[in-house]
Order: C-alpha cells, then structure tokens, then sequence
C-alpha cells in the first residue's frame, strides 16, 4: 500500500489510465466523456502529490475538477482533505469521490463486478 513515506506510488494506475477514454472510469460508467483537461489536471495533481509540492488549478466549469484531484488522491493512498464553499460543490464532489473508490475497488481486486 502507498504511505507518506514511500511517496506517491500508484502501481494500480495513472491519471490517464483511470480518466482516459479507455480507462478504467470509462470501462465501469456508461456514456463516459473522457475530457483532456481533466486528464492534464489530473496528471499535475499527480506531479505535485509525487514531489510533495502545492498545486494551484484554475479550471472552468465543465472540466471535472472532482475527479482531476480526488483519483489522484485516492491513488496516491494518502490521507486528504477537501474543503469546498458550498453545498452544491460538495454534493458533486462527493459524487465523484465515490466514483473513484469504485476504480480503486477494481484495482485492488481487478473484479469490475466488485466495485458495485
């Protein structure tokens, strides 16, 4: 499992692998738009995690921002915190947290059938 310590290690993907339009997203959810600036973001969010750095994103509506920051969060196997502003952000982003543990359940098991 990947720790603190270890550094961002994702052996079970990459951004482009879960958000891709053949990745794992697009294998487990029907009619999924895979979007390239999600993917790039993503890919950043990935970047920063791995060095330990912050990350400053803007990105306009549309671009799948919860799914950019939490997968590779989630791959990552660290703990995160993710504060948003309003309710509406959150509902979404909690929408898109549990689609990405359900990439991590195939994952780990690589059973599409066990993520739900």
């Amino acid at each position: 499992m990947p720790s603190a310590e270890s550094g961002y290690i994702a052996p079970m993907t990459t951004p482009g692998e879960i958000l891709s339009p053949t990745g794992r997203l697009a294998a487990r959810i029907p009619r999924w738009e895979s979007r390239p600036q999600q993917v790039r973001m993503a890919e950043l969010v990935a970047a920063a995690i791995r060095d330990k750095r912050h990350l400053f994103v803007e990105a306009g509506t549309g671009v799948g921002k919860s799914l950019a920051y939490l997968s590779p969060a989630v791959a990552s196997g660290l703990h995160v915190v993710v504060a948003t502003a309003t309710a509406a952000i959150a509902g979404a982003t909690a929408a898109a947290a549990a689609a990405v543990v359900a990439v991590a359940a195939v994952a780990a098991t690589g059973d599409l059938t066990s993520a739900g």
